[in-house]
């Protein structure tokens, strides 16, 4: 059976993701793989051999320099003109080529154009989840969409139940909520585990021990946001010691001169992405406490995971899907204002309760959500 991938990315460790994936579909029966990618790519060390891969049968087409740079053109328009602009651009891509029986893709802004291209059957597509917002307006879904929950039905599950092909996916959180919420779906969903997180995940933390003083470590993908009381915790060397902070993006480097300025004793890293990373794993295997400040739940759910898996505990300054997944996963604690950040930073510093502290964010959360059953599981995180 004949599968296409399209990764017009110049990311190499989604390639390698892609690698990762195609073996398991070799196994299903998938031996023949059509593989689209940009000049960028071609250099990726994940593509090396790709061809002469003892599993399948693989030609690897280049996308040509037009094509790509009216794929990233359509980055810059509204959801439906994207998808169309890019159902237009894979008809061209894909003239010539045999009919795949399973298209694969990468990037869930691709999924609207794949499904469009072979509208007969949901079935013959699959895609690797890199992160959980889609495109519900495309899919001719109507009226306001607003939360997580939301989306996982009107779209991620419709498009799972009508799918005979398993879709994968690199999420933990993801699969630990879908096997939660909607069984009958979860069992469509291959969890492919990325090495990086692989191993025994320990969500109750321990307390940190040892030194009087916190070796902190803050994730914030956004420099934008949270910033400033960024600053005011990494000046507190009351009970500070020493922080690692990661910071992602081209203005990286601006807003490390500002921590630097704040805290002498800061180590500061500008990482290309916040998952998977080297040196965010390395910098969380030595902390005390783990910081995240991001709204992104595929982001949280990697540095919760990262954090597990070396037994640290986190806390997550964010509202809405990131903080839910933090109680609902049973990975961390939610915070919701910055101020109640450095609260919970300080009396976990003075040996206080946890959960004391975080006890007006379980409340707000049970508000929120109409579910008391996360109030009730934050007083079970840490023993």
């Amino acid at each position: 059976m004949h599968v296409v991938l399209i990764e017009p990315s110049a990311a190499g460790h989604r390639m390698a993701y892609a690698r990762k994936a195609l073996r398991v579909l070799a196994g299903m029966g998938y031996d023949k793989v059509t593989c689209f990618t940009s000049e960028a790519q071609l250099r990726c060390p994940a593509l090396d051999g790709l061809d002469q891969e003892p599993a399948f049968n693989a030609s690897i087409r280049q996308i040509s320099a037009t094509t790509l740079e009216a794929l990233r053109r359509t980055n810059t328009l509204g959801t439906a003109a994207a998808s169309f602009r890019r159902l237009r651009l894979y008809r061209r891509l894909l003239r010539g080529v045999a009919p795949p029986d399973l298209v694969l893709t990468m990037y869930a802004d691709d999924l609207l154009p794949a499904l469009a291209l072979f509208p007969r059957a949901l079935g013959r597509f699959s895609g690797v989840f890199m992160r959980t917002r889609f495109h519900w307006k495309a899919m001719g879904i109507r009226g306001p969409v607003r939360s997580f929950d939301a989306v996982l039905k009107k779209l991620y599950v419709r498009l799972l139940r009508q799918s005979d092909v398993p879709m994968m996916t690199f999420d933990p959180i993801l699969v630990q909520y879908m096997g939660r919420y909607y069984p009958d779906v979860a069992r469509k969903l291959l969890f492919l585990p990325d090495p990086i997180y692989e191993g025994p995940l320990d969500s109750r933390f321990r307390r940190p021990s040892g030194p009087e003083k916190l070796q902190l470590v803050v994730v914030n993908p956004n420099p934008r946001k949270g910033m400033d009381v960024l600053e005011k915790a990494v000046a507190s060397p009351r009970w500070v010691q020493s922080v690692a902070l990661l910071l992602v993006g081209e203005e990286a480097p601006r807003y490390a001169e500002r921590i630097l300025a704040a805290n002498a004793h800061a180590e500061v890293h500008c990482i290309p992405s916040y998952v998977p990373d080297p040196t965010l794993a390395a910098c969380i295997s030595t902390s005390d406490l783990v910081w995240c400040i991001q709204n992104g739940q595929y982001a949280v759910s990697g540095v919760m995971v990262m954090a597990a898996r070396y037994g640290k505990p986190v806390l997550v300054s964010a509202k809405g899907v990131a903080a839910r997944l933090a109680i609902d996963g049973g990975f961390g604690y939610a915070c919701i204002t910055a101020s109640e950040v450095l609260d919970a930073l300080q009396r976990l510093n003075a040996d206080c309760a946890l959960s004391a502290a975080m006890g007006k964010a379980a409340r707000k959360f049970a508000k929120l959500w109409g579910q008391e059953e996360f109030a009730r599981t934050l007083g079970v995180l840490v023993r």
